[in-house]
């Protein structure tokens, strides 16, 4: 089962500030959306039922006093309560074909009403709340004429364009002369739950919360965007001083971790490095003292074998110097160009005598230490020509690392010895023998300058014959 990453989703943002800014953002535009709709459901309902109980009430008021006064006047009482929106009149039939309703409002009111009225009125109301579709059965209003007794009938008005969500209240009483009170109400137009000042209110709090959380979430992101940078730089062997300690505990303890870690590094590699020199350069006393008595033998073969041997063993000792030295370098890093560092390095072998060609490259600006990058890159370069004959030299890169390939025409080199002749003093025993000089610190050097510029270096044949070099280093 896949696990829910947000780096999977599209058009993310990258940083944590950007990311934990967007989901509070979005957090927030949904708990509003929320609480508007709750709150807007809430306030029409309480708007509605107030207007409908008003009507209601104007209307059972009415019918007390039609029923005291004489028909005569019904029609000009029924003409005087009427408003736009609440509509009388006087029928012999009632709006409401029966006493059923579609909803009617907290049921039973028609109950109550005929109990607030007294018995004369017992199953003669009828009250219908409903929506603008549901209507269908009291679509027109009928009126009696108290002279000639007829009823003429006409369609209900439409007030507003739009009566989709506008609720309707129909009531039907019985009076005493046998005649019916009729009411046609729509509630009025609902005002904005949102004025201008709620909105205000509403943004300049988001913003207000934005604005917050910016500030926290850069207070816990900036330690932690610089102990990234610090562990960059350190990984190309450079050197970095204590962060501070800064933020919540929790990122001054991440932080605190990381300053440890830092010296305990520099200890480590400074005890190794001062252990290894001291002891290759206390081995030069014994080897000149060896060599004098060497030479105060007489003239012979086993002589001149011994001095062979004193000799590679000196030439070991300041190759180890120089390896030691490499490791505790301290020269500073800064940008550099690398077309034009492998274009410079690449003249200066061609002009001593060696094969050596560059595929001019893109301008690729990298922070690095150039002197050692330049001797790392010289003993590769010169290695490919010693065993290959020649050395093909190209610069790119692909979407996360540069890369630089050194390309030579020599016979290759098994698998098994492809990491083995990375490792101090090792010698491969065919064309890459002890015959062809060297000592086998050569490979261990580089690699040693490539990986403390926070790179790798790998090997493998190729198709068509020769070894490739593969340098890798963080764009």
């Amino acid at each position: 089962m896949r696990k829910f990453s947000l780096r999977r989703i599209p058009l993310l943002p990258r940083s944590m500030t950007a990311q934990m800014v967007l989901v509070v953002l979005l957090a927030l535009l949904v708990a509003q959306i929320i609480t508007a709709i709750i709150l807007f459901d809430a306030h029409k309902a309480n708007f509605y039922h107030s207007a409908q109980g008003q009507a209601i009430q104007r209307t059972v008021l009415l019918a007390q006093k039609l029923s005291k006064s004489p028909a005569i006047l019904h029609g000009a009482m029924v003409d005087a309560a009427s408003t736009p929106l609440s509509r009388y009149s006087i029928t012999l039939r009632p709006v409401l074909k029966d006493r059923g309703s579609f909803h009617e409002w907290r049921g039973g009111i028609s109950r109550r009403i005929e109990k607030f009225l007294g018995p004369g009125f017992h199953d003669k109301v009828r009250i219908q709340i409903t929506t603008h579709e549901r209507r269908k059965t009291w679509d027109e209003v009928c009126t009696i004429n108290p002279l000639t007794n007829e009823e003429s009938c006409r369609p209900i008005p439409r007030k507003r364009g739009n009566e989709q969500d506008t609720e309707f209240t129909a009531m039907s009483i019985q009076l005493p002369d046998k005649t019916w009170l009729n009411l046609v109400a729509e509630a009025p137009a609902m005002e904005p739950l949102a004025a201008r000042q709620t909105i205000i209110f509403l943004i300049v709090a988001s913003g207000l919360v934005l604005v917050a959380m910016t500030i926290m979430v850069r207070r816990i992101t900036r330690p932690l965007r610089a102990m990234s940078i610090a562990s960059n730089r350190l990984g190309r062997g450079e050197d970095v001083e204590p962060l501070p300690e800064e933020g919540p505990d929790d990122v001054r303890r991440a932080t605190r971790a990381f300053n440890r870690m830092n010296l305990r590094l520099k200890r480590f590699v400074e005890d190794r490095t001062n252990m290894l020199a001291a002891i290759t350069h206390d081995l030069r006393t014994p080897i000149t003292t060896l060599r004098l008595r060497v030479e105060l033998l007489d003239d012979s073969v086993e002589q001149q074998q011994l001095l062979a041997t004193l000799d590679e063993m000196q030439h070991m000792v300041e190759a180890t110097l120089t390896f030691a030295r490499e490791n505790a370098d301290k020269e500073p890093s800064k940008k550099v160009n690398l077309d034009a560092l492998l274009d410079s390095t690449c003249e200066d072998l061609v002009e001593i005598g060696l094969d050596v060609s560059y595929e001019e490259g893109p301008d690729i600006v990298t922070i690095c230490r150039p002197l050692s990058l330049r001797r790392a890159l010289r003993n590769l370069i010169e290695n490919a020509v010693k065993y290959g004959q020649r050395a093909h030299v190209s610069l790119g890169r692909d979407s996360q690392n540069i890369l630089i390939t050194i390309d030579d025409d020599g016979p290759g080199m098994d698998e098994k010895d492809m990491d083995r002749v990375f490792e101090p003093f090792v010698r491969l025993e065919d064309s890459r023998c002890r015959e062809t000089g060297g000592i086998g610190l050569g490979m261990a050097i580089a690699r040693n300058i490539i990986h403390a510029h926070g790179g790798d270096i790998a090997l493998s044949n190729r198709e068509e014959g020769g070894l490739r070099i593969t340098i890798s280093l963080p764009a």
